[in-house]
């Protein structure tokens, strides 16, 4: 199977979408599927930060192709927002794929949506956030503000044939997404080369905690509450 994949996060951004989307698409590619990113251009300051290459190798059947985009706020402190102006058309027509999956409800969803109805494509969404969560990052925060970005969250899963989230609480927030359109909880994968069960005791040992740990993995950010 061919899949074009459309994330506004991506490589070298430091988040769990990203994590998600690079675990997914190995898995994929060790099974012979091929796949290419339709991801941001990042700034060199994004790529210093993190002190990452400026592409990953992710092997022979995965491909990265950056889409135009701007810089926005979020608690990642790198987050991009995808210019949906229709750039990735020519690559995506040549790469020709069985199934157009987007990630998220910004610009690289809008890209998608777009590619899925000019090429005439399966389209699949994953929502991985309630959008009211975002919310705070926008300096707009009244409540019509808030329904017109239910509504336009709910527009853009709506276009979908089949839509996905990490949890059901997600699909809960979304009260003017069309039940009809095939959905359901689909957790995210988790490396158990590199997350696996160990003695605890051990752990602290080596890294000198005390016998009350509280272990928090994820960026501080209001959101995560």
């Amino acid at each position: 199977m061919r899949i074009a994949i459309y994330s506004d996060n991506f490589h070298p951004e430091l988040s769990g979408i990203t994590d998600t989307i690079t675990t997914i698409g190995k898995s994929l590619a060790k099974n012979g599927h091929k796949l290419t990113y339709y991801v941001p251009y990042y700034s060199d300051a994004n790529y210093r930060m993190t002190k990452q290459p400026h592409e990953l190798d992710l092997g022979p059947n995965i491909s990265v192709f950056r889409l135009p985009s701007l810089p926005v706020k979020t608690g990642t402190g790198q987050g991009r927002f995808v210019l949906p102006v229709g750039s990735s058309f020519s690559n995506i027509k040549k790469f020709d794929p069985d199934v157009i999956h987007f990630h998220i409800f910004a610009g690289a969803g809008l890209e998608a949506i777009m590619m899925a109805k000019l090429l005439g494509k399966p389209l699949v969404g994953t929502n991985h956030t309630p959008i009211l969560e975002f919310i705070h990052y926008s300096p707009i925060r009244t409540e019509w503000f808030k329904q017109l970005a239910l509504h336009y969250d709910s527009w853009m899963y709506n276009h979908c044939d089949f839509v996905s989230s990490p949890a059901q609480a997600i699909f809960d927030h979304m009260p003017y997404f069309h039940q009809t359109i095939p959905h359901r909880p689909v957790s995210n994968p988790i490396n158990t080369g590199l997350f696996r069960p160990a003695s605890k005791a051990a752990a602290k040992k080596k890294t000198g905690l005390t016998n009350f740990t509280v272990l928090f993995v994820s960026k501080l950010s209001s959101e995560k509450k």
